[in-house]
């Protein structure tokens, strides 16, 4: 039975492997270009962060198949520092990108592929879990970085009953990639736990040859600390969601994004109101 080792580019980054899983994965999960950020870009944020040039938290974590190991880790999910692997030859089982914003305290999961081989053995809901878990580690190290606190175990710097909201997006119904159903991925995303917000949601240009996509819908990770409305519904604040909007768009466009018309006819719609309501399926209709 495989041993999936789970290895964070984060913490330990290596190009042929990011590379290999853009060209194995992503390309073929996520065929429509506009909707794909250039590997480019990708490299450009682990490089802008060894060089301590930005705020954005950028991860990517894969699970690295180790075939047919026996004894007490066979069939799990280990890390990688436990075992001896080759990167050049490990066959990529799944992959998460995702990344924490600190400034506001937000972060996005904006790809998570496993590999078809490899379905039905939990790795989507565990690496969900692992970006989570990241987001939080990310956040209370913000916080001693900005207290100058050198103690793990300083109140001021927990962020254990924090809030961090998790975005994701997905396609609205009826956009067909030539992989999956939007209706389809809809049924995964809310197995896994993911809730649609209802608003009017514009991903900006992912690169200068791409346009802003509408086609998409902003989804968010439900949780035990989101409030409750009258109708007994779980909800998100308004300026939540405002404040992933900002981030998105000020990491991709530059401070510029605070005068485009299309991020302002949002944050003008998002002001009018103080929450929106989590949906169930069906999303988008």
């Amino acid at each position: 039975m495989a041993t999936f080792c789970a290895l964070d580019l984060y913490k330990h980054f290596d190009a042929g492997l990011l590379t290999r899983f853009y060209n194995e994965l992503i390309i073929p999960m996520f065929p429509l270009e506009d909707e794909r950020e250039p590997l480019s870009e990708w490299m450009s944020y682990f490089e802008q962060q060894r060089n301590g040039e930005s705020d954005l938290h950028f991860h990517i974590v894969l699970l690295l198949c180790v075939a047919n190991r026996d004894g007490e880790n066979a069939g799990r999910i280990v890390s990688s520092d436990n075992y001896d692997v080759d990167l050049e030859t490990a066959c990529i089982a799944g992959g998460c990108v995702f990344e924490f914003y600190s400034e506001k305290m937000t972060s996005l999961i904006s790809y998570i592929v496993v590999n078809p081989e490899y379905s039905g053995r939990g790795l989507a809901k565990f690496m969900i879990k692992y970006a989570v878990d990241g987001f939080y580690a990310d956040a209370q190290l913000c916080r001693r970085q900005q207290s100058q606190c050198c103690t793990s175990s300083c109140a001021t710097c927990d962020v254990s009953q924090m809030y961090i909201p998790t975005f994701f997006e997905t396609n609205k119904p009826g956009v067909t990639d030539g992989v999956m159903k939007s209706e389809e991925r809809h049924k995964v995303l809310h197995s896994l736990g993911c809730r649609w917000i209802d608003v009017s949601y514009v991903q900006p240009a992912l690169s200068k040859d791409s346009a802003p996509c509408s086609d998409l819908l902003l989804l968010t990770l439900k949780s035990d600390r989101q409030e409750i409305n009258d109708d007994g519904q779980a909800v998100i604040a308004s300026s939540h969601v405002l404040n992933f909007i900002s981030s998105l768009w000020q990491c991709i466009c530059g401070s510029q994004y605070q005068s485009d018309p299309v991020f302002l006819a949002m944050k003008e719609k998002l002001t009018q109101v103080s929450s929106l309501p989590l949906q169930d399926l069906p999303w988008g209709v």
